[in-house]
């Protein structure tokens, strides 16, 4: 495993017995069979939304007991592997503020594992296709999802080409994008690594919340990335979370 820790003296190597939970397993009913084992625990932090931003997620059990739930796994002295430096030290600030030692960070570093495996089953060079389309990973604020697409729109790519998006939300209102954009839906590895080497170009919408892996992984395969500056809903509160400017 290729993390590196971000606590001092700590090792990388795996453990014998070591579980590592995911966010499902973290926040769902697998979580008491989990806390039972006898093994060693480490958990997976992607972000921490559902406990900073409460507002823009589900009030299911799972989304309210978040912050507990990590809180007991840090608790135990589980440590955490983090999608980012970021994420490690925000994790480590929002355990201090609630009065829990914070955990071991280990920080997955970028390239990406995709391009990785792409290299491995030497499927890294270019493919041209016969209409071009640029790849979309969307963002958790459906507002600045419509908004990116519509400024990149504006520049008459949508006119010219198509958009296959890994995620999807309420394009419905807006048929025009919706012409343009094709939901993928879940892909596997492979697929993922064919979008990515046929893409003309990338398009991430989180300037504000930083640099994820879908645009890492466009880097990593050689093609650019446009990232927006579109403000968070933190920073503009005035718009209804599905409009957009005109």
């Amino acid at each position: 495993m290729d993390a590196k820790p971000e606590a001092p003296g700590q090792s990388t190597g795996a453990e014998p017995g070591l579980v590592l939970i995911s966010h499902h397993i973290l926040t769902q009913q697998h979580r008491s069979a989990v806390s039972a084992t006898t093994s060693k625990l480490a958990f997976l932090c992607h972000d921490l939304i559902p406990t900073l931003r409460p507002d823009l997620v589900g009030a299911g059990i799972g989304e309210t007991r978040y912050g507990s739930y990590l809180e007991h796994f840090v608790r135990i002295g589980a440590p955490a592997f983090c999608a980012s430096a970021e994420v490690g030290a925000t994790l480590s600030d929002d355990m201090r503020k609630a009065g829990v030692a914070a955990p071991v960070v280990y920080r997955f570093p970028m390239p990406s594992i995709l391009h990785e495996t792409a290299s491995r089953m030497g499927a890294t060079s270019r493919i041209e296709t016969g209409e071009p389309f640029v790849i979309y990973c969307s963002t958790i604020q459906v507002r600045k999802n419509h908004i990116l697409l519509a400024r990149t729109g504006g520049r008459r790519w949508t006119k010219a080409s198509s958009c296959r998006s890994l995620s999807g939300w309420a394009l419905g209102l807006d048929p025009e994008l919706s012409e343009s954009v094709t939901f993928t839906g879940l892909v596997s590895d492979e697929e993922l690594i064919q979008y990515y080497r046929s893409a003309s170009f990338g398009v991430f919408p989180s300037h504000i919340e930083g640099w994820g892996y879908g645009a890492s992984e466009c880097l990593d395969f050689g093609i650019p990335v446009i990232v927006s500056t579109a403000p968070s809903l933190i920073e503009e509160r005035r718009h209804d979370a599905g409009d957009r400017p005109q």
